[in-house]
């Protein structure tokens, strides 16, 4: 019996795994999904206030987010345009907070839409040239209250 029971467990540990790496992995436009994440400190005068616009773009070229800051009302779209030369991601600090898009679907010329719809911060990062520490290509969207 404990023979049978092993490969059984092993089994189900495969497929638990690959469900949970195929639910972790990001698309094109699927809403921001979770709670915010961390708030961060920065100056309120590092961010760029697009509250009040239905949709607003974030340019990824190499190595820099631009603009880094930015706020934006509840419901905004945003996209990130991979308008450099090489492969990108765009990763939420706190797994869950929204979707975000893997490297292999944002290529150079590619673009990845989402909103958000709760107040809060939503730092991200690439993982290719940032960290979760928001050190390099990393930025944060602060959504507040519509108006």
């Amino acid at each position: 019996m404990a023979s049978r029971v092993r490969p059984l467990i092993s089994a189900v540990s495969i497929v638990l795994a690959v469900v949970g790496v195929s639910a972790s992995c990001g698309g094109s436009d699927s809403g921001s999904g979770g709670q915010p994440g961390t708030s961060v400190d920065v100056p309120a005068s590092k961010f760029s206030n697009q509250s009040g616009q239905r949709s607003i773009d974030i340019s990824a070229t190499d190595n820099d987010f631009t603009p880094v800051y930015v706020i934006v009302s509840a419901g905004t779209k945003v996209t990130w345009d991979n308008e450099g030369r090489n492969p990108h991601n765009v990763v939420p600090v706190d797994k869950g907070s929204f979707t975000g898009v893997g490297t292999s679907d944002f290529g150079p010329g590619q673009a990845y839409t989402t909103s958000f719809d709760t107040p809060g911060d939503y730092p991200y990062y690439c993982s290719i040239h940032g960290t979760k520490n928001m050190n390099g290509m990393s930025g944060v969207i602060r959504v507040v209250a519509k108006k």
